[in-house]
């Protein structure tokens, strides 16, 4: 079994540190990439087939059709946005909410978790929820 594989795109390292942290915390067994722009992250995850799960600072306005963005899709990666453009578009997305902590965390990727074959098809856009209750709901939807 290949341990599954975190992105975090954060410009405060102090925070990118933290939360990679917390990731390790809720997964032991997790492989954490951390970048602290988009450019970046595109060439961290140049080896990478899949991502599970994608933190990223950005505004989430169009975001599907970054590089970054179109890159996670094709990984079937989910995402959870994080920062003010985040907070305020909330309503339609996965949002990290601030502060946040270990336990926050594992919370948050505990309910979003989908099993394997739940999962986002490779090319599908970043998928986003209006609150991480829904995800069950989703699942179905979109898995």
């Amino acid at each position: 079994m290949t341990s599954p594989t975190y992105l975090i795109v954060e410009p405060i390292e102090l925070i990118a540190t933290d939360l990679a942290l917390s990731v390790q915390d809720y997964d032991a067994a997790a492989i954490v990439l951390t970048a602290v722009t988009q450019k970046q992250a595109l060439a961290v995850l140049a080896d990478k087939a899949l991502v599970e799960f994608a933190f990223i600072h950005a505004d989430p306005t169009g975001f599907a059709t970054t590089d970054l963005g179109k890159a996670l899709a094709a990984r079937g990666t989910v995402c959870v946005f994080m920062g003010h453009a985040a907070d305020i578009a909330r309503k339609a997305l996965i949002v990290l909410e601030r502060p946040f902590s270990p336990e926050t965390i594992a919370e948050l990727l505990t309910q979003l978790k989908p099993p394997k074959a739940a999962r986002a098809p490779a090319g599908r856009p970043c998928w986003a929820m209006s609150n991480v209750t829904d995800a069950p709901s989703l699942r179905q939807r979109f898995g």
